[in-house]
């Protein structure tokens, strides 16, 4: 059963600054409550700040690896929603991902055309589902996102200059 409590186009769809969403998944924009949304950007501190501004009951939470999560809690404090932002690659400990990786992904964006939130390019993604997959093994979805959407090696090139996948 779907939380939706959060109007996630419209508070995604304002973001003022850089970003995409990452990873979106098939039943975007509804959400189950305690799921999370992953958001790449160029600075996660600033849409932390949009976000705890234009939002209720919010908590923002640094982890280890150098993420930023804006935790919505329901009236019970229980989580809803977790915003994941990213503006480093440092929580993949199996691939080294260069840098460089986020402003050719954030150059190259496309729009959801439905709800006006701005994704990576269909490269771009496929090549962000194959990290996720490879740090995560049992997160199969992935895997299973890229054979029912690659229709080329483009994703693979992209790894092979932003990654130090040969």
């Amino acid at each position: 059963m779907y939380s939706n409590k959060v109007d996630l186009v419209k508070i995604i769809s304002r973001i003022p600054y850089k970003y995409c969403v990452i990873r979106m998944s098939e039943h975007f924009p509804n959400y189950e409550s305690g799921s999370d949304i992953d958001i790449l950007c160029e600075n996660a501190n600033r849409i932390a700040n949009y976000l705890t501004l234009n939002l209720d009951n919010t908590r923002v939470v640094y982890t280890k690896t150098n993420k930023v999560h804006v935790d919505v809690l329901d009236e019970n404090d229980k989580l809803d929603i977790k915003f994941d932002l990213m503006d480093n690659f440092d929580c993949y400990k199996k691939t080294k991902v260069y840098p460089s990786f986020i402003p050719y992904i954030l150059s190259s964006l496309t729009w959801e055309a439905v709800y006006d939130v701005r994704i990576p390019n269909i490269h771009c993604e496929l090549a962000l589902r194959y990290l996720e997959y490879v740090e995560k093994p049992k997160k199969v979805k992935h895997l299973k996102y890229i054979q029912d959407n690659a229709n080329s090696n483009k994703y693979k090139n992209i790894l092979s200059v932003f990654t130090d996948m040969s």
